[in-house]
């Protein structure tokens, strides 16, 4: 037996529009696609989160219907049809102003489905539709972008070479402007360049002890080594040119 719109957002029939609204935001943060990335139930949270926004939209159009039926009949009783038509108006542009607003100030890609609803609640009123089609094309772009910020935060997080943090560095660029991206960026710029350093250091101390043949040569060699210790087998190598510094001492 299917379920109820309202069992779906796990709400009773008599909840408000503020509490369809809550139900649909937490839901939204339980089951949204981008937080099962490389998780085999991805496909699973996908076809969750269809059902909850077929949910919502339905549930939003129906307080909306309601709210504009209950309006409209209240004011039949008090004036001619003139004037309910023109109340009616007044409803859809407090609407369309409401949805306007999300559409303007919207942060993330619920703020923009929830805009996408509201503007198809009065389809037909000025330009609601076009902008309910704009609303689903922003929704998409922040998805997209969240999807970036991900896969550029796991490079970061799990970076070891230069190039992994000179991928984060440019994924985090593409999406300029979200969240903390600048910063990330700057920061595995800086990462990608201490690998860097690291690297011309592992290799010059390598050289010494490849080609060391005085003591002198294998101390410089631990040292370099030793500045990088952690990197690679660094500590290993430092040790192996302290024996080789000592062999040289007592020749």
């Amino acid at each position: 037996m299917s379920k109820s719109d309202y069992e779906v957002l796990g709400i009773t029939p008599d909840a408000s529009q503020e509490e369809i609204k809550k139900a649909h935001r937490a839901l939204v943060n339980k089951f949204h696609p981008d937080m099962y990335i490389n998780n085999p139930l991805v496909d699973l949270a996908t076809e969750r989160m269809q059902e909850i926004n077929v949910a919502y939209s339905k549930l939003t159009n129906q307080q909306s219907t309601r709210q504009d039926t209950k309006y409209t009949d209240d004011k039949e009783n008090k004036s001619k049809q003139q004037n309910s038509q023109s109340n009616n108006q007044q409803r859809f542009e407090e609407i369309y102003q409401e949805a306007l607003r999300k559409k303007v100030n919207g942060q993330t890609e619920s703020d923009f489905l929830e805009a996408a609803v509201l503007f198809r609640g009065i389809s037909g009123y000025k330009d609601s539709s076009l902008l309910a089609t704009e609303c689903d094309d922003l929704a998409n772009k922040v998805r997209v972008k969240q999807r970036k910020y991900q896969m550029a935060l796991e490079k970061k997080v799990n970076g070891q070479t230069e190039n992994d943090f000179v991928e984060a560095a440019v994924l985090f660029r593409s999406i300029d402007g979200y969240k903390d991206s600048s910063f990330l960026a700057s920061e595995c710029g800086d990462l990608a360049n201490k690998v860097r350093v690291k690297q011309r250091k592992y290799q010059k101390a390598l050289e010494k002890k490849v080609n060391g043949r005085t003591e002198n040569d294998f101390v410089e060699a631990a040292v370099l080594f030793r500045s990088i210790d952690g990197y690679k087998d660094s500590s290993l190598l430092a040790n192996e040119c302290d024996d080789l510094a000592n062999k040289v001492r007592v020749k």
